[in-house]
């Protein structure tokens, strides 16, 4: 499936790719961020961002998948605490970041702007262990802007 859509973006640009890509968000399909995710199930999300950057990577592109993590609301998206268990955060919103980091080892991960547990989720010590010691990702990490 991901050599089609890559297939499909290749051709809309005529063959002149940008040296990176921003187009995996791994947001669940809650609420208004339904428009740029791929599903509302953890495993299928992951599963899908996963091989459409192994697809784009082929071509030697850059990919970032994101919002790193609990990203699922547009309303006051900068402000928000999400207050997460860590049941749920690892069973619901890691999984997709887990399985996509896991299948494609992808260049680059974008930060969300809101916090979690009450802490921003680029500077969150949880999070960022999770991601760098528990799954041993070396990538770069970047903030939304």
């Amino acid at each position: 499936m991901y050599r089609v859509v890559f297939l499909c973006l290749s051709e809309a640009s005529n063959g002149s790719l940008p040296s990176s890509t921003t187009g995996s968000c791994l947001a669940l399909l809650i609420l208004l961020l339904g428009f740029e995710s791929y599903s509302e199930d953890p495993f299928l999300s992951g599963t899908l961002a996963g091989e459409y950057c192994k697809g784009v990577q082929e071509e030697d592109v850059m990919t970032t998948p994101k919002h790193y993590v609990c990203n699922d609301q547009e309303d006051d998206r900068m402000g928000v605490n999400s207050i997460v268990t860590d049941r749920a955060l690892r069973e619901v919103y890691l999984m997709p970041f887990m399985l996509c980091i896991k299948a494609a080892r992808p260049a680059a991960v974008m930060t969300a702007y809101n916090k979690v547990n009450g802490v921003h989720c680029a500077e969150n010590p949880v999070l960022l262990d999770i991601l760098r010691k528990e799954w041993k990702w070396e990538g770069l990490l970047m903030s939304d802007w």
